[in-house]
Parts: C-alpha cells; structure tokens; sequence
C-alpha cells in the first residue's frame, strides 16, 4: 500500500513540478503579464503536451505497475478455494518483488497497446471540448467582451512571444 501511495503522488507531483517550471508563481494581486516580462500566464499547446506526457509516462510506468503488484500481493493471500479471474500462481503469499517478477512481459505489453489505442482518443475529446468551452465562452461573454479580449491576447501573447 505504501508503494501505491507513493507512486500515486508522484504521478501528480512529476507534472507540478514541471508546471511550476513553466509558469513563474505570482499573487492574485500581481498585474497581469506584459510583452518583454518572464511572466506568462498560460500554457502553449506544446507546454500542454509536455505536461500530459510526463503524466502519462509516470502513471504507465510507476503508478500502473505498483498497483499490479498490489493487486498480486492481496490474490496470492486468498485461499486455493477462491476462483480468481485473472490466472496467476499460487505458490502461497508473494512479496513485491515476486508479484513483479510474475507480471509478465505479455501483460506488459498488452497494458502499452491498451494505452497507444486509447490515447489518440483522449487527444481529440480533449481537443473537442477545450473549442467547444472556447467557443460556448465567446457565445455567452461575446466576441467583445473584456474576459474574451484578455484570454485571446495572452493567448496570441504566448504563442507570438508579444501582445497583439
């Protein structure tokens, strides 16, 4: 339990520490960023995909497995009476390094081919619902609309390197 827990926080902690890298922390009451300063105060797509990408490889490759060894761990506890749907073996209780050593390199791999199918998905119902707030945004608050003006400047902003 106690490496699941850890590998849990470290999979949210790896991307805050990355978010911190990009985005300087400023109070509320800091006036907002200005063409030439290191402030910024939104992220680029690509700062995006950089964030997600350390999130995903941290939960593929630290929290996933500490959760599969936990889940091996409590099976070899039951009973040889109890029916289990994954197969595993039933030598008697494992410890962490054994569950690991059982999860095989198939199951592995499976695990990376679940992932590489599901993530382009993820990218484009992502995708679809950052434009349809955008949009649903703009509808509500207007194309005029101060809220509307500042996001679109810092948003050129970031992606030119001034204000347009």
């Amino acid at each position: 339990m106690l490496l699941l827990a850890i590998t849990g926080q470290a999979t949210y902690a790896f991307p805050t520490l990355l978010l911190n890298a990009f985005l300087p922390q400023r109070s509320f009451d800091d006036l907002p960023a200005h063409s030439g300063t290191e402030y910024q105060s939104m992220l680029t797509p690509l700062q995006c995909l950089a964030l997600y990408s350390v999130f995903l490889a941290s939960h593929i490759l630290l929290f996933i497995p500490s959760m599969i060894i936990l889940f091996r761990v409590q099976a070899s506890v039951y009973p040889a009476s109890e029916e289990s749907i994954i197969p595993y073996e039933r030598n008697g209780p494992l410890s962490v390094v054994q569950a690991w050593k059982t999860y095989t390199w198939e199951g592995k791999m499976r695990l990376v081919r679940l992932y590489a199918k599901i993530l382009p998905m993820v990218w484009v119902i992502s995708l679809a619902t950052g434009t349809l707030i955008f949009f649903e945004m703009r509808w509500v608050l207007g194309s005029k609309s101060p809220i509307m003006e500042s996001i679109l400047k810092v948003w050129l902003q970031n992606q030119t390197g001034r204000a347009q």
